[in-house]
């Protein structure tokens, strides 16, 4: 193919242009399209002294001329001295049927004659004289129309016919051919290849949509050019035409643009509760949730309507449903989008996995008494979820009595005494199951300090005033404000109870509450069946005695006073 640039002046005769190349070499034909409203024109031009071009010449011979002012540079004229008749013949390869209008271009000088073209023979215009006064550069001469039937190479002459008068010589040169072929209306070169002509319509061509060069695209659907515009056929699923751009095709993508969402101009806004933004997926418009939350219904209208912080049916995420599992749980819960066990009663999930449920046993447990990490102190036992210090026996009237009293003496002289330690607290008593006799008292580590007071029990002696009548009826023996019971002594029959030792206590005491003793025999208390056969009667857990009831008549032990 010869090579060839284009430029197309596109329609109503408006003249613009389009470069295909970066300009013809030597030898090269050049194609260039122009168009007025009704047609284009596509002229082809052909360096003289280019490769692809055959050159032929009379005795006179030719040559090549560099010159930076001709076309590409050069020209072709005669080698020797020409005279009439002398001629250079080019040889145009492969020139498409049609009719092409013919110039020549020449350096004008003052020793140039006049040349005669031919075509094949046969005299193509009228001679041009290619004197001036001045030399010139490409200058034009005018060669008329001529009219090809079928695809062939054309030769064409300059032949020196003579000179004006006032030329010195009969030389010639001949710079560039040119040939314009009109298009019919509609019709273009777009290969830039004169053999095949206008060979392509661009009132349908998709990669040549108007004018040469023009593609419609097809980006994402189907495009096509009709009369010389491009135009979107369909777009493929998922996209659309949304900046009426034929150029760019289907450029948008409407299943995930938030500004052209499922259509062109649907914008995702946020609305709704818990909403950061909008955001685009599967074409339809859906809620940006804020951190914790998120859309579950799949229903943008009311936003992101969960709390997947807290929400057992979606714990973390949609659809997570917090089950029960594992041992000793109740329910499942959830709590910063973490599934969680909900416990049973005495129960705790204390090694924070959800996988084993509830492992462990608050009731019992010394190291999670009551609360996951509560450790009883050295030497206690948990009970009922409570941390229980270590508690003892001491039978009346026996080498078990602990406190001897100030200086080492019997503090009820005459009377049996049972006795805590000076580190304990009286928090039960024992008696007989008829009531004939006490039997024991129970003692629990306590921070205590030494003796303080002897109250005897046959009249009301009361220290302090913690809850008022508390046990009607009977008279009352109750220890200070700081103080704490240690201690009770009876008569030796075990008759009636004679007295109760206080000791200092660390604080004042609260919360106080009456505890009987007449319960039935074996009776399992806080501290359960200490006193094996007999009636008993003990503080709660966390609780010491701090007085006893007696009976007015009898001198019979009938209730603890027992306080925090």
């Amino acid at each position: 193919m010869i090579g060839m640039f284009a430029v197309a002046i596109a329609s109503c005769g408006l003249a613009q242009e389009q470069a295909n190349g970066q300009g013809t070499a030597p030898g090269q034909a050049g194609s260039v399209m122009e168009s007025s409203s009704e047609a284009l024109v596509a002229t082809y031009a052909f360096e003289a002294e280019g490769p692809n071009v055959t050159r032929t010449a009379s005795a006179a011979g030719s040559k090549v001329t560099s010159d930076t002012k001709a076309s590409a540079g050069a020209y072709v004229e005669f080698s020797g001295t020409p005279k009439v008749g002398d001629y250079l013949e080019f040889a145009l390869p492969s020139l498409g049927a049609g009719t092409y209008a013919i110039t020549m271009s020449y350096k004008s000088n003052t020793n140039r004659g006049n040349v005669q073209a031919s075509i094949d023979g046969v005299n193509q215009g009228s001679a041009c004289s290619e004197y001036a006064a001045a030399v010139g550069y490409q200058v034009s001469c005018a060669l008329g129309n001529k009219t090809f039937t079928t695809t062939a190479t054309h030769k064409l002459r300059f032949t020196v016919t003579g000179k004006s008068a006032s030329s010195s010589a009969y030389t010639m040169t001949v710079d560039k051919i040119s040939l314009g072929l009109t298009c019919a209306a509609g019709f273009a070169d777009c290969n830039n290849n004169p053999s095949d002509g206008c060979e392509t319509n661009i009132n349908t061509s998709a990669s040549n949509c108007g004018v040469c060069g023009r593609v419609c695209s097809g980006t994402n659907g189907a495009s096509s050019c009709v009369a010389g515009t491009c135009a979107v056929n369909t777009c493929n699923a998922g996209f659309a035409n949304c900046n009426a751009n034929a150029a760019d095709g289907c450029e948008i993508n409407t299943t995930n643009d938030k500004n052209n969402c499922g259509a062109c101009g649907n914008v995702c806004l946020p609305s709704g509760a818990n909403v950061a933004a909008g955001t685009c997926s599967a074409s339809t418009c859906k809620p940006v949730c804020n951190a914790g939350f998120a859309n579950c219904n799949a229903n943008a209208a009311d936003g992101c309507e969960i709390n997947t912080t807290n929400d057992k049916n979606n714990c973390g995420a949609c659809g997570n449903v917090c089950l029960p599992s594992g041992a000793n749980v109740a329910a499942g819960t959830c709590s910063a989008s973490t599934c969680k066990p909900v416990c049973n009663a005495g129960f705790a999930n204390c090694n924070a996995n959800a996988a084993d449920g509830c492992e462990i046993n608050t009731t019992n447990d010394p190291n999670n008494c009551g609360a996951c990490g509560n450790v009883c102190f050295a030497g206690a036992t948990c009970r009922m979820g409570a941390c229980i210090p270590p508690v003892s026996a001491v039978y009346w009237g026996t080498s078990t009595d602990r406190e001897l009293g100030p200086n080492q003496v019997a503090w009820d002289p005459g009377y049996y005494t049972a006795s805590c330690g000076p580190d304990e607290a009286l928090v039960g008593l024992s008696k007989a199951v008829d009531d004939t006799y006490g039997h024991a008292i129970l003692c629990r580590k306590y921070a205590t300090v030494s003796w303080s007071a002897v109250l005897l029990a046959g009249s009301e002696q009361r220290r302090a005033l913690r809850v008022a009548d508390w046990d009607y009826g009977y008279y009352k023996a109750e220890c200070g404000s700081n103080e704490i019971m240690s201690g009770e002594s009876q008569a030796q029959d075990g008759s009636s109870a004679h007295a109760v030792l206080c000791s200092a206590g660390t604080t004042a005491q609260s919360n106080c509450e009456p505890r009987i003793v007449d319960f039935q025999a074996g009776y399992s208390g806080s501290y359960g069946d200490w006193d094996y056969g007999y009636y008993k009667g003990d503080c709660p857990y966390g609780k010491v005695a701090v007085g006893v009831s007696h009976h007015p008549a009898t001198g019979k032990v009938h209730a603890l006073l027992c306080c925090n």
